[in-house]
């Protein structure tokens, strides 16, 4: 039996021109971000941050962003999907962030060229936060296969978001990046995940419809009760 798709047709084009606004969103940021380091916005976002919350704050924020949270959650999310019958969310959760993280730190940082203040570190998109938020996206993919009520679906939402949110205040607060860093990060994620997730889709209902097809020209019922003898 053939699993539904994770991106359902009510959602497809919606999805869609999230993914086109995403990239669009990204390739604007590099092109502004091209060998730049910090604008008036990034300065005020940082000193009010620091302003309002103190070290403690940082430590914990900053602590969201560990990698070892995602890859927690996407390690216990793959053995779920896979007990569950669902290699296709299982593919998902290992592909999707290993090529979002593989763009920002092999692509995008070197090509955009963006340093942290005085230092030689490449700053955008922040790996951290990429990492964060392709966790969560595929994470959002996958609760939306399962049947929930409304507001067990938008609590699954609002703490992902939190979570997505939060670490990107600590990563600012923490002086390690840009909160422009994190908003290319995010939009990377969603970009490239919910990329695969659709393509993941389109190959899986290619190749349902052969085998539905080779089943049925093999199917002792094919021409009816007129064949049986």
């Amino acid at each position: 039996m053939v699993p539904p798709p994770m991106i359902t047709s009510s959602w497809r084009r919606p999805v869609i021109l999230i993914v086109t606004l995403s990239y669009a969103l990204v390739a604007a940021l590099s092109i502004v971000f091209f060998h730049a380091r910090s604008n008036r916005l990034d300065s005020r976002i940082a000193r009010e941050l620091v302003a309002h919350l103190g070290p403690s704050w940082r430590s914990a924020l900053f602590e969201l962003s560990r990698p070892v949270i995602a890859l927690a959650l996407l390690g216990l999310l793959v053995i779920a999907a896979l007990l569950s019958g669902r290699s296709d969310v299982a593919v998902l959760a290992i592909v999707g962030p290993s090529i979002a993280l593989g763009i920002t730190e092999l692509v995008l940082k070197p090509l955009v060229g963006r340093h942290w203040l005085n230092s030689a570190s490449l700053s955008f998109p922040s790996g951290h936060e990429t990492g964060v938020a392709s966790a969560a996206i595929v994470l959002l993919v996958a609760s939306c296969q399962l049947r929930l009520r409304v507001w067990r679906r938008a609590l699954i939402v609002a703490v992902l978001t939190t979570w997505v949110v939060l670490a990107a205040v600590g990563l600012v607060r923490g002086r390690v990046h840009y909160a422009t860093d994190t908003v290319g990060a995010v939009a990377l994620s969603a970009a490239v995940v919910l990329t695969i997730a659709l393509v993941i889709d389109r190959a899986a209902a290619g190749r349902a419809w052969p085998r539905a097809r080779w089943r049925w020209r093999r199917s002792p019922d094919r021409w009816g009760p007129r064949c049986r003898p």
